[in-house]
């Protein structure tokens, strides 16, 4: 039974790291190009070349934490080593991104390539990072506080044995609405972005086919 909640725990932990990496990569791009918070050099790049990337971030912010160890269940790690874990873990989840989406395009999407897919800007994946850095933080230090106070209430072995008992089974709940919560949240970030881009769209054909009209 144990061993059944931890395993239970670890896949909680990797679908609300896939989810939390979607989530900051999107709110990234709403950062860079949305808010006027940073200036735009180079144009803004529809959202749907973005769109493409969520797969590589979903798929790879995991496998970078599982290198660093952070599927692995300890009870004597500090904070300090999680934070770090987390940190590197999200630089590797940088870079692998950043392999993988050049790689991609280089050799299977060649055809997307003039359209920009798949090219993302170096300012969305800094933002990514300390945004990806937060949050996974900030989810692992609240099971860290439910089993903290289950260790210290002297909970053991026979007493986690029991499924659905104690403070346990409230991680498990915890994990579950974090996860689900975090969709959420992605897809209200999400349809905005996509309704603000039809409608710039929309105003940028508008005002070319005014100017495609000859003179009267």
């Amino acid at each position: 039974m144990l061993r059944r909640h931890n395993r239970l725990l670890i896949v909680l932990h990797v679908l609300s790291d896939a989810v939390l990496g979607i989530l900051s990569f999107l709110t990234a791009y709403q950062l860079r190009f949305s808010t006027g918070l940073i200036p735009i050099t180079k144009g803004t790049p529809p959202i749907e070349n973005y769109l493409y990337v969520l797969p590589f971030v979903a798929g790879l912010v995991p496998l970078a934490f599982q290198l660093q160890g952070l599927y692995r269940l300890r009870r004597g790690r500090s904070r300090v080593d999680d934070f770090f874990a987390v940190f590197v873990g999200s630089i590797l989840a940088v870079v692998f991104g950043i392999v993988a989406t050049l790689y991609v395009q280089t050799y299977y999407a060649t055809g997307l390539r003039a359209r920009g897919v798949f090219e993302v800007s170096q300012v969305v994946w800094g933002i990514f990072l300390v945004l990806n850095t937060a949050a996974t933080y900030g989810s692992r230090e609240l099971v860290r506080d439910v089993l903290e106070r289950r260790w210290r209430a002297g909970i053991g072995l026979k007493r986690i044995l029991i499924a659905g008992s104690g403070d346990w089974h409230v991680v498990l709940w915890m994990g579950v609405v974090a996860n689900v919560t975090a969709a959420l949240l992605a897809v209200l970030v999400l349809r905005p972005m996509r309704r603000a881009h039809r409608q710039n769209n929309s105003l940028s054909e508008s005002l070319d086919g005014r100017v495609a009209e000859p003179a009267q």
